[in-house]
């Protein structure tokens, strides 16, 4: 109530509504804000959200083998192909088809 949203209440609405949608586990965490630009207006208000994890794991490491990096990285991101996507520099149709064709079974937090 107290942040000055630069929009009328229909935008700001629209705009929840998009994040709670995009959210895969119903919390609308700094990823979904960056997808749906809701990150843009909170760093324009000059509210603060908690920093980025800092990764634990080199996915450029050679002693590492494809199927390898890709578990990892899923891991990391919490099972989210996209997530995991991201941190190995991929679309998420990239780490999508790479799952397939190295038989990856899917974990469901």
């Amino acid at each position: 109530m107290k942040h000055d949203w630069p929009g009328n209440v229909r935008e700001l609405a629209n705009r929840l509504e998009r994040a709670a949608i995009m959210s895969p586990n119903g919390i609308i965490d700094r990823d979904v804000m960056v997808s749906t630009g809701l990150e843009d207006v909170v760093a324009q208000a000059g509210l603060h959200s908690k920093p980025l994890k800092t990764l634990a794991i080199d996915f450029s490491d050679d002693n590492m083998d494809d199927r390898e990096r890709v578990i990892a990285a899923l891991e990391q991101s919490g099972w989210v192909q996209a997530k995991a996507a991201r941190l190995l520099n991929m679309t998420p149709r990239q780490i999508a088809y790479r799952i397939l064709t190295l038989d990856i079974t899917m974990k469901q937090i």
